[in-house]
C-alpha cells in the first residue's frame, strides 16, 4: 500500500477514537444535572417517636438461661399440681420464661484459614452442617447450632463414629 494512505487511514482511526470517546463527554452534562438534582432532593425527617423504644440485649451467658425442655417440665408439673388440689387457683400458676438455647459442637480451632477451611469443606462432604467463624486470632470450626441438646448429642455420636473427632458439645 501507499505510504500516505497508510497515515491518512491511521489518523482517521485515531481522530474518530477520540472523537467516540470525548464527543459524548461534551455533548451531555449528565454529571452536572445529577449533581444538581440530588442536592435539590429534600428527604423528610423520620418522626422521633419511633426511636422511643430500645432494644436490650439478650444475655447467652447468663444464669438465667433455661433450656427449653426443662421449661417445658415444669409448666406440665405445674399444671399437674394445680389439678390435684381442689382450691389451687389458676391465676396463680408459674409460668417461667425461657430463652432458647442454641447448641453447637466446636470440632476445632486452628491459627490458619486454610485449616479450618479444608476441615470445614472434608466435614460438610459427610453431610454435616458446618460453618466457621474467627474469633479472637483463631479459626473455629463447628457444627450446628442445633436447638435441642439431645439431637445435639446425637449429632455428636454420629461426628465421632463417622470421624474419629471428638466435638465439644456447648451452648451458643
Amino acid at each position: 500500500m501507499d505510504e500516505k494512505l497508510k497515515q491518512r487511514l491511521t489518523g482517521t482511526v485515531v481522530i474518530t477514537l477520540l472523537l467516540a470517546f470525548f464527543l459524548p463527554m461534551l455533548i451531555d452534562d449528565t454529571t452536572e444535572q445529577q449533581r444538581r438534582s440530588l442536592s435539590e432532593m429534600k428527604i423528610p425527617q423520620l418522626p422521633e417517636e419511633i426511636f422511643v423504644e430500645e432494644l436490650k440485649p439478650v444475655p447467652f451467658n447468663s444464669p438465667k438461661v433455661v433450656e427449653l425442655s426443662t421449661n417445658r417440665r415444669l409448666s406440665e408439673h405445674s399444671v399437674s399440681s394445680n389439678n390435684n388440689r381442689p382450691h389451687a387457683n389458676p391465676k396463680k400458676s408459674v409460668t417461667p420464661q425461657a430463652v432458647l438455647v442454641r447448641w453447637v459442637i466446636q470440632v476445632g480451632s486452628f491459627g490458619r484459614k486454610e485449616h479450618a477451611i479444608k476441615l470445614r469443606d472434608d466435614l460438610r462432604a459427610k453431610k454435616f452442617t458446618v460453618y466457621t467463624e474467627y474469633f479472637k486470632g483463631m479459626h473455629r470450626v463447628r457444627i450446628g447450632p442445633e436447638l435441642d441438646k439431645s439431637r445435639a448429642e446425637k449429632t455428636l455420636q454420629t461426628l465421632a463414629e463417622k470421624t474419629q473427632i471428638k466435638g465439644l458439645l456447648m451452648p451458643e
